[in-house]
């Protein structure tokens, strides 16, 4: 059983690297931004290692929403479109293969994305410790759940590859602004920073930035990855319901 994951995983991987065009932006458009934020920046003497650790968790984040919300969202719409996905319905494979090969297939690009920025983040002299990187990578990869969730639902739901493109490009822009990744939450309205509790790249962004600038507080903790794991299992919840209803 556990060798036909480990299969799947290994094609879906030859297939997607294939499409070099849709993944290499992926890869590379957190490293170009925290090369200019973080790195390029650093020698104009602008910021601090506050900005720096700022800007490397909203990197890891966005990456992590990108991996989960748009390819494999894209993915699947295609697989949809192309009748890919109803010829792995119909084969004897083990409950839930599909979703976890397109899951660690794309796991790889989140790691790819990963090695570069902390490249980077070694290159911009604000180095923090080993057990804190170690940590918000963790946050980061437990933030891939949710949002492998989000895209597989949005997969699903789309019609067609461009609907899906169009949906999961609005979802990734909205939270990434509401959330506070993308600017500080003191910019948003009071109501939308009261909110942000709710998104999960909130979640994920904070655990993060307290892991890799050594605040970690416990009681946080223990909330944010309490929300994080409630929103990852109701999301996995809607993709099982809307699994079970397509049509053979």
């Amino acid at each position: 059983m556990i060798r036909s994951y480990f299969t799947e995983t290994g094609w879906e991987l030859r297939a997607m690297f294939r499409e070099y065009p849709l993944w290499i932006p992926i890869v590379l458009l957190p490293s170009l931004l925290f090369l200019l934020y973080g790195v390029l920046a650093k020698h104009t003497g602008t910021p601090s290692n506050y900005e720096v650790f700022r800007s490397f968790a909203a990197m890891i984040t966005v990456e992590s929403m990108a991996s989960g919300i748009f390819s494999i969202g894209v993915g699947i719409s295609a697989d949809r479109q192309g009748g890919v996905l109803r010829l792995k319905r119909l084969y004897p494979l083990p409950p839930g293969t599909y979703m976890v090969y397109k899951i660690l297939s794309r796991m790889l690009l989140f790691y790819m994305s990963i090695f570069l920025l902390s490249l980077l983040l070694l290159a911009s002299g604000w180095t923090p410790s080993f057990s804190d990187w170690v940590e918000a990578v963790i946050y980061a990869v437990l933030g891939v759940a949710p949002f492998s969730a989000l895209g597989l639902t949005i997969g699903l739901f789309s019609g067609s590859v461009s609907a899906a493109s169009g949906i999961a490009n609005i979802v990734l822009m909205f939270l990434g602004f509401v959330s506070g990744v993308f600017i500080s939450l003191h910019s948003l309205p009071g109501f939308l920073q009261r909110m942000s509790i709710i998104w999960p790249c909130h979640q994920v962004y904070i655990l993060c930035y307290t892991a890799i600038s050594g605040n970690q507080n416990r009681n946080a903790i223990i909330l944010h990855l309490s929300i994080l794991s409630l929103e990852t299992i109701a999301l996995f919840l809607i993709v099982g319901y809307k699994w079970r209803r397509l049509p053979l």
